[in-house]
């Protein structure tokens, strides 16, 4: 077997073997076995490790989208109501504890008395932001533990 080398940017062949055939079933019946049975090994034993890892990566991550979360915003017509304006919130973390099923929450914005020029009424532009943020800290807080 020869050693991978460079060789003015490009990389020679790595396996030299008599066949192709010799150096695929090396690398089937024993690198991959003994790879995937280090790595499973090496997950065992940092298994804290790395559900610590992958619980702050996601916290952080919640945290910065939390900042700005992007939104459509609809008029929603009811039958007994009047219509109100509604913002739909795309939403991957956790919401009330658990992760739900359809990744979006709607949060009620106002109805079309509050807002008569409707989706283009100006004080949507200031109003929405701090809606869904109050909305967000009440149903969703924050848990870091």
């Amino acid at each position: 077997m020869k050693i991978l080398k460079l060789n003015e940017s490009k990389y020679q062949e790595v396996y030299t073997s008599d066949s192709y055939k010799n150096s695929k079933e090396i690398i089937e019946n024993f690198y991959i076995p003994i790879l995937e049975k280090d790595f499973q090994n090496f997950i065992e034993n940092n298994k804290d490790v790395i559900n610590t890892y992958l619980f702050w990566k996601d916290k952080i991550e919640e945290i910065k989208y939390r900042i700005n979360p992007p939104f459509t915003l609809s008029i929603i017509k009811n039958r007994n109501a009047k219509p109100s304006i509604v913002a739909k919130i795309k939403w991957k973390y956790k919401f009330k504890g658990n992760y739900k099923k359809t990744p979006y929450i709607s949060v009620y914005i106002g109805s079309l008395e509050q807002y008569p020029k409707g989706l283009k009424d100006s004080n949507l532009f200031y109003d929405v932001p701090k809606k869904i943020q109050e909305y967000l800290n009440k149903t969703c807080p924050i848990e870091l533990i």
